[in-house]
């Protein structure tokens, strides 16, 4: 599956790693499947390392779909990691729709120390 996930209740964190062809579809069952997790919490932070995508056919018009709903609280904070400019690009579509809807926690990174670093900066300002 190309969209896997790991819940770490200790530090409150989902890390969800994408990796290979992604279709627009594994991203839907992965939201369905974090959904009907029982130690799923909408206010954990989110690590999203999508640097090992190799492909994927997600749109721009899906990847607005499916920010249009987030199954994380808006007090959560997601850090979204890209491995290339398609990926990039798409993952700010995400970060921008989230932003039109309230949700100011959220970021696309090239690295994923810094979006670990970010996630962890409890204090830093919104």
């Amino acid at each position: 599956m190309p969209v896997t996930y790991e819940i770490d209740k200790e530090r409150r964190l989902v890390v969800c790693t994408v990796t290979g062809i992604v279709g627009f579809e594994d991203v839907l069952r992965f939201r369905q499947q974090l959904l009907g997790d029982s130690d799923f919490d909408p206010n954990f932070s989110e690590l999203v390392d999508a640097t090992r995508i190799t492909r994927t056919d997600i749109r721009p018009d899906q990847a607005r779909s499916f920010a249009e709903e987030s199954p994380f609280s808006l007090k959560s904070r997601r850090a979204l990691v890209a491995g290339n400019d398609l990926g990039f690009a798409l993952l700010r579509v995400y970060e921008i729709v989230r932003g039109l809807r309230g949700d100011r926690q959220v970021r696309v990174f090239r690295n994923r120390a810094a979006a670990l670093e970010w996630l962890f900066v409890k204090e830093q300002a919104a």
